[in-house]
């Protein structure tokens, strides 16, 4: 479900009650507009307050359609997503520009926390076992098309290096050399 909750005052007491147990959300800022930039932070401590722990965040900055009466520069959003330890993208949801996309990186951000999530509880105990794990070729390529498309979300070389790994160990088991 997507809650739109306006970043006017008034609609701030409400906040809470449709945050809770959230598993990802967008903040978004015009970036024509000075002002809805500076609250971006404030918006940030709210979710975090009562959201879940491991919640998905991305910051937007919309309205690239108005480049021209940008106040907002994109080094601005990307430096203060950086230091919220959250991704940046630039959209328009007047033109539908880079809106496909937010909705892919939150969802692939999902399915990777529910990935780690299951790894923890079942698979680590497995591979402590010895257990064999057997692939098919349409799973296997599932997973190389997910972790390609995660290599055009990488912010860090920490998360590239992650992924390219991941990438590798599937390039070996696809040469049955695992």
């Amino acid at each position: 479900m997507i809650w739109d909750l306006a970043g006017q005052d008034q609609f701030e007491r409400l906040w809470p009650d449709y945050l809770t147990d959230s598993r990802a959300g967008i903040i978004v800022y015009d970036i024509t507009n000075r002002e809805s930039f500076e609250h971006v932070k404030k918006w940030y401590d709210i979710v975090i307050k009562v959201a879940l722990p491991h919640i998905v965040l991305i910051l937007i900055g919309n309205k690239v359609d108005l480049n021209d009466s940008r106040v907002v520069s994109t080094e601005e959003g990307m430096d203060l997503a950086k230091d919220l330890g959250i991704y940046y993208l630039e959209t328009s949801a007047k033109t539908n520009e880079n809106i496909n996309d937010v909705f892919e990186w939150i969802a692939l951000q999902i399915i990777n926390l529910n990935i780690e999530e299951a790894k923890d509880v079942l698979f680590d105990k497995q591979i402590e076992e010895g257990s064999t794990f057997i692939i098919s070729s349409p799973q296997l390529k599932i997973l190389n098309q997910y972790f390609t498309k995660q290599l055009e979300y990488c912010i860090g070389k920490s998360d590239t290096k992650e992924i390219v790994r991941y990438l590798d160990i599937l390039k070996a088991i696809e040469k049955n050399k695992l």
